[in-house]
């Protein structure tokens, strides 16, 4: 039986959390010996009932799990971004020594340590490399429809005070150690080519829906009132002031149109932004946003709509489309070189609808409310891609990877 650790900064919320523990419950299930580690994180019962694994299973048996903090002390520590990567990379260098691991799997970077003396086979799983973001400046409230002068500049002296401290920058292959390593998306492995100078695989993420929620067929089109949703945290670089306005431009009769908006709440000063835009269009009928929103609730409202609109411009992959698709809306999404969605997702517009500015988006919504016909195509379409994202496909390829079959 084969050691595995799979080391996480924390495992709480949120869509990489949820692959880590997929392939932590993938593992389980198929035999191996599986250290789940990580510097905090839910309890495993709540992580399953949140991203509907069963580690609770094979807790004890051949899953071993070890948080570094205790959680309540780590809603606090983990503010601290200096003192999180220290503690990983200390962490990191523990796990290895402690149980000589046979494997190891890492997420989205790779930690400075002295590689050279780690026998163990590494593989990386990357939803984008932070140190790309170093490099390239990439800060999505720069790119955003609300951006803090003071909030980028913090950032920006922040940075360059830690990317060569607790991240590998350079040619991947100047290390005597071979690291495997595998993106998200097609974005993320180009990137990923440009700071590492690798090659990657791609092995794109999985939709994960309450199984309340797939034992429901999703509605045809022309069933569905005209509502139009968008996913994601409620921060600037979504972009959603720009939402608002392009819905203000639809020219339909918005009585009859509804646009929810459903994300955690990260940065109240924009939250009170969107609440202005809202009420400055006369909006307050007609848009809605909703920030205690759980799993059923969520796939609740993608079932019932017609629309999901994507805004953000620089998205490595951005799984909330494909759980859209697989709801039964159709997708409008940002058109660019930066857009995962627009690159994996629709595949260019083969499986979705694209934009680029303000009006764009007003005449796609139109589009889509208007036409008839056509409607039952475009969601046939959508229903076929989001499949391509399930957790099925997604567990079979990487055991391949994790087995040397690809």
């Amino acid at each position: 039986m084969q050691n595995i650790i799979i080391v996480n900064l924390f495992n709480g919320a949120g869509g990489g959390v949820r692959i880590t523990l997929h392939i932590a419950n993938t593992l389980a299930e198929r035999g191996y010996k599986v250290r789940l580690v990580a510097l905090s994180g839910l309890p495993i019962d709540t992580l399953d009932r949140i991203h509907g694994t069963n580690l609770a299973k094979y807790l004890w048996k051949n899953l071993y799990v070890k948080y570094l903090l205790d959680y309540q002390q780590s809603k606090y520590l983990l503010r601290f971004r200096l003192y999180v990567y220290q503690r990983y990379i200390k962490m990191l260098k523990e796990v290895i020594t402690t149980y000589d691991p046979d494997i190891i799997i890492l997420f989205d970077d790779i930690p400075p340590i002295d590689w050279d003396s780690v026998k163990a086979r590494v593989l990386l799983y990357s939803h984008f490399p932070y140190v790309a973001r170093l490099l390239y400046n990439i800060y999505d409230e720069i790119d955003s429809d609300y951006a803090n002068s003071f909030n980028i500049l913090k950032e920006r002296v922040f940075r360059s005070s830690i990317l060569h401290r607790y991240f590998f920058v350079g040619n991947i292959k100047d290390l005597k150690k071979d690291i495997e390593v595998i993106a998200n998306s097609t974005i993320t492995s180009i990137f990923i080519r440009r700071v590492w100078n690798v090659d990657s695989k791609i092995l794109f993420p999985f939709v994960v829906a309450p199984q309340s929620i797939l034992l429901k067929k999703p509605l045809p089109i022309n069933s569905r009132p005209n509502i139009i949703v968008s996913l994601g945290v409620i921060a600037p670089g979504k972009r959603y002031g720009e939402l608002i306005e392009a819905f203000s431009k639809v020219r339909q009769n918005l009585k009859n149109i509804k646009l929810i908006i459903i994300g955690s709440l990260v940065d109240k000063n924009y939250y009170k932004y969107l609440l202005k835009k809202i009420k400055s269009f006369g909006l307050k009928e007609n848009v809605f946003i909703l920030t205690d929103v759980n799993e059923e609730k969520k796939w609740e409202i993608l079932l019932g709509a017609k629309i999901y609109v994507h805004m953000k411009r620089f998205e490595p992959f951005g799984i909330a489309v494909a759980e859209a698709m697989y709801a039964g809306a159709i997708p409008i999404v940002y058109k660019g070189y930066t857009s995962g969605p627009w690159i994996d997702i629709v595949d260019r517009g083969k499986y979705g609808i694209g934009f680029r500015t303000v009006e764009e988006l007003a005449e796609a919504i139109e589009h889509v409310i208007n036409a008839e016909g056509e409607l039952f195509e475009l969601q046939d379409k959508a229903l076929e891609r989001s499949h391509i994202f399930l957790l099925s496909t997604f567990k079979e390829k990487f055991m391949k990877l994790i087995e040397g079959a690809i």
